[in-house]
């Protein structure tokens, strides 16, 4: 639980494959794409003939990452722009009260889910502008209310809350 992965959440394949399937075009974020066997699966759940999911490689925490996959995804769709970009990666050091919470591994997971996120934010808004599209944080209930033993993780996720 303390090491990001390139796991991402279940029913946000499931929106992906969904919105592909709708004949949306999807680019989904990777931090590798030596995970060919999760990326075939979401792929092969959008029907024939929509347009597929897209693995682009992107990990948060590297600016050259975020500049590289802006680019591709710049290159691909020209000057519509695009119409959405879901924030959703994320990871949590544990459930640790802060008195034994690695440093080096807070500062890991800060970086990941707040200074990721604007990181992508800020690589992908000149495409989002011209797409006329919306940016979407995925946070937790714990980005609303901390409890015992979760304060690292619910700082990343406060940091991240957007009010409309």
């Amino acid at each position: 639980r303390d090491q990001p992965r390139s796991r991402g959440l279940g029913d946000v394949y499931k929106r992906q494959a969904h919105l592909a399937s709708k004949g949306h075009t999807v680019y989904a974020g990777f931090r590798s794409l030596s995970d060919t066997e999760r990326i075939d699966r979401l792929q092969a759940s959008v029907p024939d003939g929509a347009t597929k999911i897209i693995p682009v490689v992107i990990d948060v925490t590297k600016d050259h990452t975020v500049a590289a996959a802006a680019a591709f995804v710049s290159d691909a769709v020209g000057d519509a722009g695009i119409v959405g970009l879901v924030n959703n990666a994320g990871c949590n050091v544990g459930p640790y009260p802060l008195e034994f919470v690695d440093v080096n591994m807070l500062s890991r997971q800060l970086d990941v889910n707040v200074t990721g996120q604007v990181r992508v934010l800020q690589g992908f808004m000149p495409l989002i502008r011209r797409g006329g599209g919306r940016v979407v944080f995925m946070s937790s209930v714990a980005g609303k209310i901390a409890t015992s033993f979760n304060g690292a993780y619910s700082a990343s996720k406060f940091a991240i809350e957007v009010s409309e």
